[in-house]
């Protein structure tokens, strides 16, 4: 079982240093799984640029995603979603969620580096 998939391209919009903190963070206990423009990143799974097929079969172990804060509508994002993805993204962007979509989506704030909902446990899981 994948924890967490991150579809990572090497963009000035796209990731930025609190996105590093966040993954480096998560990898001392989870599974965390890269595709896209290679970067390296410890204790993750780099595995490469894969095609729309493959996507999907990761997409299927897959607990987690998490956005760049750029688009909250990627193709990718929608790709999350109809497979049950659950997307991690910055808080700040809220206002691009639609409103039937919001349970979908995990608000992070990276400043406070914490979870805006206290019911989230998703880390003890």
């Amino acid at each position: 079982k994948i924890f967490m998939i991150i579809y990572y391209r090497n963009h000035e919009n796209k990731f930025f240093k609190h996105h590093y903190n966040f993954i480096n963070k998560l990898t001392k206990n989870k599974k965390v799984v890269i595709f896209g423009d290679y970067i390296k990143i410890p204790k993750t799974s780099y595995v490469g640029k894969l095609n729309r097929v493959e996507i999907l079969k990761y997409l299927k172990h897959s607990r987690y995603s998490l956005s760049g804060d750029d688009n909250l509508l990627s193709l990718f994002n929608l790709e999350c979603l109809r497979n049950d993805v659950k997307i991690i993204y910055n808080y700040k962007l809220k206002f691009q969620i639609p409103k039937n979509l919001v349970k979908y989506y995990i608000p992070y704030n990276y400043e406070k580096k914490k979870f805006l909902y206290k019911s989230i446990f998703w880390l003890n899981r």
